[in-house]
């Protein structure tokens, strides 16, 4: 018998539920179903409200927790799903939270910056880790982001802008052309 473990075993074991949370349109639920290995979670273009309406979780055939959040454009929608976050949080087990942003003309969508920092608030953890993703960076931001400097002054607007809430790693993720589900 082997002493090695998959990750998804360690997940399982430990209780590993990963969340995304954002505003619709950002990729959320496609960017779990690509973690899962599998459709998860509805993705893709609705008609005025987001396919997601309240948290969900699913497990993946890899033995991945993960779990989506509805898009988190209106105050209601951001107060309930910080709610159902907390609650989630104090049931137990470990958790990864990381937020699904979409940039717009290379700039952060102030939309965005209020739900990350509605979220963070409204969830009742002291310096509540989370991730950060930017997704669907497109051509010309991922190549000005090349330049160091350029990626230094982009995060450090983001910085300013969040303020206090710092996320503990920010990963860019580049536009592919004809995915939008």
């Amino acid at each position: 018998m082997s002493s090695c473990r998959s990750v998804a075993e360690v997940n399982q074991e430990m209780h590993m539920r990963i969340i995304a949370c954002g505003n619709p349109g950002a990729g959320k639920s496609l960017l779990l179903n690509s973690l899962g290995g599998c459709v998860l979670f509805k993705s893709g273009q609705s008609a005025g409200v987001g396919l997601t309406t309240k948290l969900q979780f699913a497990t993946s055939p890899h033995g991945l927790i993960l779990g989506d959040t509805p898009g988190l454009d209106d105050m209601l929608s951001r107060k309930q799903c910080a709610k159902e976050i907390e609650n989630a949080l104090r049931a137990g087990g470990y958790y990864k939270i990381f937020f699904v942003i979409a940039p717009v003309n290379g700039r952060f969508i102030g939309s965005d910056i209020a739900t990350i920092k509605i979220i963070c608030e409204a969830i009742d953890v002291p310096n509540l880790p989370f991730g950060l993703i930017v997704n669907q960076v497109t051509e010309g931001l991922w190549k000005q982001l090349e330049n160091i400097q350029f990626k230094k002054t982009f995060l450090a607007q983001l910085g300013t802008a969040l303020g206090s809430k710092v996320p503990c790693e920010t990963i860019f993720l580049p536009e592919v052309k004809g995915v939008k589900e």
